[in-house]
């Protein structure tokens, strides 16, 4: 699999994990949006 696959991948995941950890951190003073729990 080509570096830039790679790469992107990663980057593809680490932004999905923010998206979580932001969504839990901010569920507790008000409620996500829909399509956050749809991601």
């Amino acid at each position: 699999m080509p570096d830039i696959l790679i790469a992107l991948y990663f980057q593809h995941i680490w932004h999905k994990r923010n998206s979580h950890n932001f969504t839990l951190e901010t569920s507790q003073d008000e409620k996500p949006e829909p399509r956050n729990l749809i991601a």
